[in-house]
């Protein structure tokens, strides 16, 4: 489990360190772990308790759960939403707690997600009082659909329409917000911007008619609102999202299923901009485009949904192995881009827009985290369909 937590549940006294985001890399091992249990496994099972009682410890009596802040401040919880991912964390806690629970029956996850979505809804909506906002990195949306699809807690899927179309108002909720300066140091980065495209806070989601900004965050969006649409019988936001999916896979998509050709922001290029050897193509997005499509797939028994799916899924796989044999190796560093081409002469004359690119690998458990918890996701639905 993480080395922070025992800091946030009172049992250390040292300082956070790291980024603000990394609860989530936590929370993505657990959902993996919950998943791999339909296999049985004493060891992973005791690293699992372990770290659910650690998470039952931490946690406030308000249900409030997010390390960075529980350490540094709750005063600042809810500060600085556009880059502190404290709604993008809790998503993937609860993600973990609806997996644990339908895998292996877990409980007690489930009921610490629950009470944090409780105090997430207490926090967040319309009603005078609350904040009228919403996270920079889309994922809470997901989340709270899928504990309301377990729960049939109705709460839940209207916390989550409302984040869906929260995004893109006018007056915009970021430019509202206070800049949290101690923050900075525990950032990947942070954009300068005015029009909120890097979030798809830009546009209303009904209003957006490009794929633009990072393109993670616009593949989990994209899968919230085709969510809602699906739990809300809502044909035109459905046609609609056809329309933003179709414009990914047409205009902005490589042939290996890659997507986000920039590496400034990690971000969507103009149509057609799908450059080999200065590409991006970070390996979370394009586990987003499968999850976006999959999702797609239940609302509308379509072939061109499944064979993006499969084109995402070769990709995803070539990772996977890669990264598979390489634990087994017990190898540190590895690569999580998706370049067609390196040319360590090509690198050296854009030095500018092209460090992102190496032929050496990096240290990166983010990605571990995400990939291990897509492997298992589909080794649960695999033994389902047996």
């Amino acid at each position: 489990s993480s080395p922070i937590l025992p800091d946030a549940a009172g049992e250390s006294d040292r300082n956070f360190y790291g980024l603000v985001s990394q609860d989530s890399d936590v929370f993505k091992w657990m959902e993996a772990a919950s998943l791999s249990l339909q296999y049985e496994n004493e060891e992973m099972h005791t690293y699992l308790e372990e770290a659910i009682d650690l998470l039952d410890r931490a946690q406030q009596k308000n249900g409030y759960l997010n390390t960075y802040y529980i350490i540094h401040g709750l005063q600042d919880r809810w500060h600085y939403l556009k880059e502190s991912c404290q709604l993008y964390c809790a998503g993937h806690l609860i993600e973990a707690a609806v997996s644990a629970y339908q895998t292996i029956q877990n409980t007690k996850l489930l009921e610490i997600a629950r009470a944090y979505a409780d105090y997430i809804d207490y926090s967040f909506g319309t009603e005078e009082g609350k904040i009228h906002g919403y996270d920079g990195h889309a994922e809470i949306e997901l989340a709270l659909y899928r504990l309301y699809e377990e729960t049939d807690v109705e709460r839940y899927k209207l916390l989550a329409d409302y984040f869906v179309e929260e995004r893109g108002k006018k007056p915009y909720f970021f430019s509202k917000e206070n800049r949290n300066q101690n923050v900075r140091n525990n950032l990947v980065y942070e954009l300068e911007e005015s029009n909120y495209q890097h979030s798809q806070s830009h546009l209303p989601i009904r209003e957006q008619t490009e794929p633009v900004g990072h393109a993670v965050k616009a593949m989990y969006y994209y899968t919230a609102a085709v969510d809602k649409a699906r739990l809300n019988e809502d044909k035109e936001l459905f046609a609609h999202m056809c329309k933003l999916w179709q414009s990914v896979v047409s205009q902005k998509m490589y042939l290996t299923g890659a997507i986000g050709a920039c590496a400034y922001g990690e971000s969507f290029s103009y149509p057609y901009d799908l450059p080999t050897d200065l590409m991006y193509g970070e390996t979370c997005a394009a586990i987003g485009l499968f999850l976006l499509s999959y999702h797609m797939l239940l609302v509308e028994t379509d072939s061109r949904y499944s064979d993006i799916i499969l084109s995402t899924r070769s990709t995803i796989h070539d990772i996977s192995s890669s990264l598979l044999s390489q634990m087994i190796l017990r190898v540190s560093k590895y690569n999580f881009l998706s370049q067609l081409i390196i040319s360590k002469c090509r690198i050296s004359s854009v030095t500018c827009h092209g460090n992102h690119i190496t032929s050496e690998s990096i240290q990166d458990f983010a990605i571990k985290c995400t990939i291990i918890r897509v492997i298992a996701n589909n080794l649960m639905n695999i033994s389902m369909d047996i």
